[in-house]
């Protein structure tokens, strides 16, 4: 079941999009230039989600409140991030090890740098030293070093 409970359901958003974007381009860089965001965007819509099917439908606590966040003020959010993104990959203001909000990069990116560094600093010493305990045996040493 879909809840269209903005005024602009995001459907009819997209099928209207080339006659929206030169007043929604107004409206956001008026934002921009303000630098505010208008109180109408921040206005969430409400509603309440049944959190498990078996619970008493007419019990306040068996609902969890879900709260969106109209299409218009989530495309200026976007476009927020947008911007600041690109000025903080810009300026050098990035840190390095960043994962979220940036394209190719992920949890699984940085679960793998993780496993990366544990492996070279802590697992990988112990490693080396079992081979080499394991292949280094006394006739070995004997055989490549007494001739």
């Amino acid at each position: 079941m879909e809840l269209y409970t903005d005024i602009l359901p995001t459907w009819l958003f997209k099928l209207c999009a080339a006659e929206l974007s030169p007043f929604l381009s107004h409206l956001y860089s008026r934002s921009f230039v303000d630098g505010a965001v208008p109180l109408s965007y921040k206005a969430a819509y409400m509603t309440p989600l049944l959190k498990k099917p078996d619970l008493d439908p007419s019990d306040a606590r068996s609902y969890r409140p879900i709260s969106n966040l109209s299409v218009v003020s989530k495309l200026l959010e976007r476009l927020v991030a947008k911007r600041m993104l690109s000025y903080l990959t810009s300026s050098g203001l990035m840190p390095s090890l960043q994962s979220a909000y940036r394209v190719h990069h992920s949890t699984e990116t940085a679960v793998l740098r993780t496993f990366c560094r544990l492996w070279i600093v802590e697992i990988s010493p112990l490693w080396h030293s079992w081979i080499c305990r394991r292949l280094l045996t006394p006739s070995i040493i004997r055989h490549c070093f007494v001739g």
